[in-house]
């Protein structure tokens, strides 16, 4: 019937016509080359965005067209127009509420072979067991077998001993990999938890106070009870015909999880949840791009809402089939409070999981926004200024990265502790991982301050290698002491260049004028090249137009580098103001 209106219909218009052809050919284009979409938005400088609800209006307007056809034929029918046009909200609203219904019930028989009850009481030894992990090559056994939130929590329940984590190498794996998990008192806690693993709060609380997650060895007797999680995903549909074949059957994950007890024959199922997330079609229907990983565009779907039957938290749902209780833990811990903690605690050098607590205290203490370096960063409070000096004395440190950016934020709790600084700097050596980092910072203090302890820092400037650009050799030509010997000398060394380059550039004027014939020197010395300059060509340059030899420095090094000359540092003004802000 809707075939014979649209043949005996004369009064469509060209337009019309040309209008629905162009959206049924956008539709079949969209769907065999889909990255067409990407081609006309990049061309049309993302002018083409409303392009994506094309295939939208197609859809209506072919929903709504039996209607169209009936109105060009005979305006004066009402009734049937009227009837012609509940085609829209049927497509619109009705038909994706029923594929809603339909898909929710099929979902329901998912859950047929679920199983509920509590044990009668709980275990002192669990077994978790996971779904395989391809472990990469130069993996730990933590790695492949961490000790997860549910593990962490049956643990800290104190009423747990031991809890196995079991998850197999590969699908097939003879042996899969095992470790007991254990609490045990430390005074310095070893790295249980890798990076990336989630760790809770009362973990970290545990770990600070010398409570450890000690991982050991399993052996090969069964434990009492085991816990089985398994999880599997499936591909959203990636095309209208694969969109229409899972329209009633849309799973995304379905996650099961077994409560077993050991028994005579192997392991006798207690319980059994399952979790089942799927997607059904969004009322009001609309068309999307399918999604696709990366530069890409997807071919047009129907769009998706999720939805998620028997959703279950695995923690608690383990708690509560086992027989034990959640008990109401005290708050936990601050980022200052644990880093203290730690530092109460043992004398062995920080293990990777204390310094975690140090790097999440020094993001905690870096919370506020430090946009301008000279004045935009607010104080740090008493609490975290006492932390930062204890961490900066205690040598059993040895990670100073985000102390050292906490500091840097805080050129203050640097002066005022100056001497300390420098008397660490002085046992730990001047080419210590400590005297390589603090003393960047000390070196960009203020001058007064250096030229009073000149006596203390210009012989770690000596000792010093020089091979960290940025580093304390920055201040060597900042001393008030004729050190134009030492900036030359280095400056010929390719491992300590970048930083001879960097202290004539902020040296003295009388030093730095001493100093030009040297970095002349070096400019000519460079090799012809086409690349980017990986030494300190371009320091140099800085350097030497601080100087007033611009241009004899440009011509140089336009001589050496050839194709760089979009490379070619500005010029700086002659006698440029004396610090960090003409130089780096």
């Amino acid at each position: 019937m809707f075939a014979s209106d649209m043949d005996r219909s004369t009064a469509m218009s060209p337009k019309f016509q040309v209008f629905l052809a162009i959206l049924i050919g956008f539709c079949l284009l969209t769907s065999l080359i889909p990255e067409v979409y990407i081609f006309l938005l990049l061309f049309s400088l993302g002018m083409a965005y409303p392009l994506i609800y094309a295939n939208t209006l197609l859809l209506y307007v072919l929903a709504a067209l039996p209607a169209l056809l009936r109105y060009w034929r005979n305006p004066g029918d009402r009734r049937k127009i009227v009837i012609a046009a509940l085609l829209v909200p049927l497509v619109g609203i009705v038909l994706p509420q029923a594929v809603r219904l339909i898909a929710t019930y099929n979902m329901q028989g998912l859950h047929v072979g679920d199983v509920e009850r509590v044990l009668p009481s709980p275990p002192q030894q669990i077994e978790l067991f996971g779904e395989p992990s391809f472990a990469t090559s130069g993996n730990t056994p933590v790695d492949r077998a961490p000790c997860d939130e549910l593990c962490q929590s049956l643990l800290l329940s104190r009423k747990v001993d031991l809890v196995r984590v079991t998850r197999e190498l590969a699908i097939g794996t003879a042996r899969p990999q095992r470790l007991d998990y254990v609490l045990e008192q430390h005074g310095s806690c070893p790295s249980t938890f890798v990076d990336g693993q989630p760790i809770l709060q009362q973990s970290k609380d545990a770990i600070s106070t010398g409570t450890c997650f000690v991982a050991k060895q399993a052996g090969d007797d069964p434990l009492p009870l085991r816990i089985a999680r398994r999880s599997q995903k499936f591909d959203e549909p990636r095309n209208l015909a694969r969109d229409l074949m899972t329209v009633f059957t849309g799973v995304k994950r379905v996650t099961v999880m077994e409560v077993s007890t050991a028994a005579s024959s192997g392991w006798s199922l207690a319980t059994r949840n399952t979790e089942v997330t799927f997607s059904y079609w969004a009322t009001p229907l609309f068309v999307m791009l399918a999604p696709c990983h990366g530069f890409c565009a997807g071919a047009p779907v129907f769009g998706r809402v999720d939805h998620t039957l028997n959703a279950f938290d695995p923690v608690a749902y383990a708690f509560k089939v086992i027989g034990l209780r959640q008990a109401t833990l005290p708050a936990s811990l601050g980022p200052v409070e644990r880093v203290n903690a730690v530092l109460d605690r043992g004398n062995a050098a920080l293990t990777d999981n204390q310094n975690d607590l140090v790097r999440e205290w020094a993001m905690h203490a870096m919370r506020a926004p430090c946009q301008f370096r000279r004045n935009g960063c607010p104080p740090l409070d008493a609490a975290d200024r006492a932390t930062l000096i204890r961490l900066l004395k205690d040598r059993r440190v040895q990670d100073y990265r985000f102390i050292a950016n906490v500091l840097d934020r805080n050129h203050d709790v640097a002066a005022d502790n100056l001497d300390m600084l420098l008397d660490e700097m002085t046992a730990r050596g001047a080419n210590s991982t400590y005297t390589v980092s603090i003393g960047a910072i000390v070196a960009r203090l203020d001058i007064d301050l250096l030229h009073l302890r000149r006596d203390r820092f210009l012989p770690l400037i000596r000792e010093n290698d020089w091979k960290r650009s940025r580093s304390l050799a920055m201040s060597a030509g900042r001393l008030g002491v004729d050190t134009t010997d030492l900036i030359a000398e280095r400056l010929k060394k390719p491992s300590s260049a970048k930083s001879a380059g960097e202290a004539a550039c902020m040296a003295d004027e009388a030093i730095g004028r001493a100093l030009v014939p040297a970095l002349l020197d070096y400019l000519r010395s460079r090799p012809v090249s086409n690349d980017f300059p990986q030494d300190a060509s371009q320091i140099v340059v800085v350097a030497l137009a601080r100087y007033g030899h611009y241009e004899e420095a440009k011509e140089i090094y336009l001589a050496r580098f050839p194709r760089m000359r979009t490379s070619l540092p500005s010029e700086k003004p002659a006698g440029g103001r004396e610090g960090l802000d003409a130089c780096l």
